[in-house]
Formats: C-alpha cells, structure tokens, sequence
C-alpha cells in the first residue's frame, strides 16, 4: 500500500511537470526551442531543412533566424536566409 502511494505521488509530480511545460498563454511559457500558440498548446519550432508549409500557419513555424521558403511547387522548408552564418 506505501508503494502505490509513492507511485502515484511520483506520477501526479510528473504529470504536472509535463502539464506545465505543454500548456501555456505566453511563448516564455514554453521551452526555449518552442512557441506558444493561439490555442495555447507548445509546439517546437520547425529546424533547418524541415517541412513549414502548413506548421508556420498552425504552429510555430521556422525557428527564429530561419525563414520558411519554397521548395516546390507545394512545399515549403526552414532556411537559413543569413549569409555568413558558417555555411561554406
């Protein structure tokens, strides 16, 4: 019996920990790779060379510094449009 309520100790700290990094009404709310967005939910910014077309417009998009780009005709990806950034 004092283990399960060790173990359901444990969970309930662990699920508030989770629940605070997940939801949140402000970007600092979240990790420093994440926004926060209109439905107050994290989401992890899109890194370099990842798909943007649909997540700049639901989520996050493209980390800062990065732009979201054309690729083809449909899709669109996370460059870095900053020359000199160390890039060869």
């Amino acid at each position: 019996m004092k283990l399960f309520i060790i173990a359901v100790a444990l969970f309930a700290v662990v699920a508030s920990e989770v629940q605070q990094d997940f939801f949140c009404s402000r970007d600092s709310d979240c990790d420093e790779n994440a926004c926060c967005t209109k439905v107050g939910i994290c989401s992890d910014y899109v890194e370099e060379g990842g798909l943007c077309t649909i997540r700049s417009k639901l989520a996050c998009g493209c980390r800062p510094g990065l732009d979201c780009v054309r690729s083809s005709f449909i899709t669109k990806r996370c460059v870095d449009n900053n020359p000199g950034s160390g890039g060869f």
